[in-house]
């Protein structure tokens, strides 16, 4: 049975696994679902009774994301400037906005009780088999399989790759309109 989708406003969970892409839209103003994930993020902080999931992969990721020049060059502008990101080529550019941005990843994480899901054996076995079973991407597999190593069942994304995925409650407000299930 493919996913049960949920709306950010549906009752929420005491544990969920948040993907990397729904705390880049909570961080950068200026990504299309910003204002619904960082509304929903600041639910689940006020309400104060769910314990976030992250894979240690998540840090490489987000790095991963930040660094690409399209992403770069869609930042606000004051962001750009705050980070002199048009002297990209020094290393020591990159590596201030690379910690600044992973610390305002920390920072948010701080503000919830949060776990963070090594990649173990296990958890490698699980996303080669995510991946196999549901198409799914490297990435995308092991935050799979974080979850399910952590036997958390209420997942946030915003990518519509997971929708096929079997017994998963996702959290990604419908972005995608309404399953066929």
């Amino acid at each position: 049975m493919p996913a049960v989708e949920h709306t950010f406003l549906d009752h929420v969970p005491e544990h969920i696994y948040i993907d990397t892409d729904v705390f880049i839209s909570y961080l950068i103003g200026t990504q299309p679902h910003h204002v619904r994930c960082r509304a929903f993020l600041e639910r689940l902080k006020r309400e104060a009774r769910t314990t976030l999931y992250v894979s240690s992969l998540s840090w490489l990721e987000i790095a991963h994301v930040i660094t690409r020049s399209g992403f770069r060059d869609d930042l606000a502008a004051d962001l750009r400037h705050q980070y002199r990101l048009s002297r990209w080529q020094r290393p020591e550019i990159r590596r201030t906005y690379i910690d600044g941005l992973i610390g305002d990843f920390e920072t948010a994480l701080g503000q919830f009780p949060w776990v963070e899901v090594p990649i173990t054996p296990m958890v490698r076995r699980l996303a080669v088999r995510f991946m196999a079973a549901y198409g799914l991407g490297s990435q995308d597999a092991t935050h799979l399989a974080s979850a399910a190593q952590a036997r958390v069942a209420h997942f946030a994304s915003l990518d519509a790759g997971y929708r096929c995925v079997d017994d998963l409650d996702l959290w990604n407000d419908l972005i995608h309109g309404a399953s066929s299930a």
